[in-house]
């Protein structure tokens, strides 16, 4: 009726069900759901800059080097895309996993050959950061030491110089009101890429909650690559990861995105395991 007469579709913003508050068993339960409805939601993103509530956005795997560089640069194309991003985004900032290394003079061809190397142009990156309005970029993923840790280190000291938080592993940022921690978990076969997150990690995150300065988002970057489901490990470090404080807990590496999100413990935390592609080959 909702979508017949106003063309709205449904927010679920609460999930919980009578085993939930003790009332039934397991086995058989009633659920209680609280949804918004909003016309045009497909459309209606965030809301437009100077209403009640503030925003803060999140997009996937974005990477600006090789073919899609080439792509990018074709006037139309990119003006069509930037048309269409900034229709969707309505100048919200914006968080995204930077999937790879900017690469500077002289910097490629230094890194591990045993992953494939994803560099970025410094310009025409810098351009796109902006021009999306990305306030911060999450570097704790298995790219960012493609060139090297020269490469990288150069890197991080471009991006902050051109004013976008840089989000390390493991460390804590303050992001348009809420503080953000940004974690690699990849267990990848035949090996681990890159540390796994353990106790350490997660009581860093029930410092952060515990001193309620700010709302905690988790930015992961965890799972298996085109697998937009979480695994046994993502449930269980989401499920803890929501114990030790975080509200949001927010994925990308599959390169395909989740469903939809996961609301915990009746809406209490948000999960949404894959971001998907915003911007990759």
């Amino acid at each position: 009726l909702q979508q017949r007469r106003f063309g709205a579709q449904p927010i679920i913003v609460a999930n919980a069900n009578s085993a939930d508050y003790g009332a039934t068993g397991d086995d058989l339960t009633t659920s209680y759901l609280v949804q918004l409805y909003a016309a045009g939601l497909a459309r209606r993103v965030v809301q437009a800059p100077g209403q009640a509530s503030r925003s803060l956005c999140f997009a996937g795997d974005t990477f600006f080097g090789r073919h899609v560089q080439t792509w990018l640069a074709r006037p139309r194309v990119r003006a069509r895309l930037l048309a269409a991003w900034r229709d969707r985004l309505r100048d919200c900032p914006l968080v995204v996993n930077l999937e790879g290394v900017i690469a500077t003079h002289g910097s490629e061809g230094r890194g591990p050959r045993d992953v494939p190397q994803l560099p970025m142009p410094l310009k025409q990156t810098l351009q796109w950061l902006r021009d999306l309005n990305v306030v911060a970029v999450g570097l704790a993923n298995n790219h960012t030491l493609d060139l090297g840790e020269a490469a990288y280190a150069q890197m991080v000291r471009t991006l902050r110089e051109a004013g976008i938080e840089v989000l390390e592993h493991g460390q804590a940022h303050d992001v348009a009101g809420v503080r953000i921690v940004a974690m690699r978990d990849l267990d990848n076969p035949p090996r681990a890429r890159g540390p796994l997150i353990g106790d350490a990690e997660i009581a860093s995150v029930q410092a952060l909650a515990t001193d309620r300065r700010a709302p905690v988002v988790a930015l992961m970057h965890w799972g298996r690559e085109f697998d937009a489901k979480p695994g046994p490990r993502e449930s269980d470090l989401a499920e803890r990861l929501h114990e030790a404080g975080a509200g949001w807990i927010v994925g990308a590496h599959p390169h395909r995105a989740s469903a939809g999100p996961l609301l915990l413990r009746g809406g209490r935390a948000l999960v949404v395991h894959s971001l998907g592609n915003f911007v990759f080959g």
